[in-house]
């Protein structure tokens, strides 16, 4: 098996480039978002991370399970699970970044009217 922490970062590199595609893909796709069509993506977007983190931490339990014979103590590295997590940290401040950065620019976009868009995401 390869060193576990080149492992870590390249699945910290997948799911980082995952987000920012993404939201690159959501931005460019018409029609415009709006800071609520915005704050429901950055969500959904979140629950994706988090749920291939659980199902990263449920394989690496089970493969420690699997390998542990049955009259010997299971052996579990939480190095790795430290590692993960980690980049899971950051595919989450990477969506809040981004968010806010789109928020800001749909809120001073400089063709938009003045006033058309409250604090909350709603068209007046």
């Amino acid at each position: 098996m390869p060193l576990p922490g080149i492992v870590q970062a390249l699945f910290g590199v997948a799911i980082w480039l995952y987000v920012v595609a993404r939201f690159y893909q959501r931005v460019r796709s018409s029609p415009p978002m709006l800071p609520s069509d915005l704050y429901a993506f950055s969500r959904r977007l979140s629950r994706v991370v988090y749920a291939w983190l659980y199902a990263l931490m449920f394989v690496r339990l089970t493969i420690g399970i699997l390998r542990a014979a049955p009259d010997r103590p299971m052996q579990i590295s939480f190095d790795d699970f430290q590692g993960y997590l980690a980049s899971g940290v950051l595919a989450i401040v990477t969506i809040h970044a981004l968010s806010a950065a789109c928020r800001h620019f749909v809120m001073n976009a400089a063709g938009a009217p003045g006033g058309t868009i409250q604090p909350n995401g709603q068209l007046r």
